[in-house]
């Protein structure tokens, strides 16, 4: 008739079933780290076709330790909402332009400026240079990692149904579909 007093033997059994329980929660071949990639851009997209090159090489060479879980097409909330979770720690990487950190901070929207660069070399010089360096410390201010040499995310620009957009001036006259948001 079994007592309440703890034998040895049913230490040993308490314990097997406690480790049987931890093998089974985490198989030998489960990944040690598991992260987040958002993304608003799908995965036909150039830069989200090496994301998933890099996450499977990374599999492989951890050997199954980090496993990244790519999210492409906004699975996981708009360009603002994945920033405010990479910044909580609910998502670990994100893709997306810089510019659309302008939600916190406006400064970080110098990129998505129509007419701000007259070309690509320009803008990368730029955020290749003094001014990259400036919006990626704004990043890491608001919690978030930029890479230093980031994927092409787009060079923008302006254009309408009615008339070709080529200089500040072709605006005049335009009406934005934008709203401003009022306090």
């Amino acid at each position: 008739m079994p007592s309440g007093k703890i034998t040895r033997r049913r230490a040993v059994a308490g314990t097997g079933g406690l480790a049987a329980a931890t093998i089974l929660r985490w198989p030998a071949n489960a990944a040690e780290f598991n992260f987040k990639f958002g993304a608003s851009s799908p995965m036909e997209h150039p830069a989200m076709a090496r994301s998933k090159e890099a996450a499977d090489k990374i599999r492989q060479e951890t050997n199954g330790q980090l496993d990244i879980s790519i999210y492409p097409n906004s699975q996981l909330g708009g360009d603002t909402a994945m920033i405010s979770q990479v910044i909580t720690g609910a998502i670990q990487m994100y893709l997306g332009a810089l510019d659309v950190m302008a939600s916190r901070n406006p400064v970080a929207g110098i990129a998505g400026v129509g007419f701000a660069f007259a070309s690509y070399d320009q803008i990368w010089a730029a955020m290749d240079g003094d001014l990259g360096q400036f919006l990626r410390g704004l990043a890491d201010d608001m919690g978030v990692h930029a890479l230093d040499r980031p994927y092409d995310h787009g060079y923008r620009d302006i254009t309408t149904r009615t008339k070709p957009i080529v200089t500040p001036d072709d605006l005049h006259g335009l009406k934005s579909a934008c709203r401003s948001r009022r306090s």
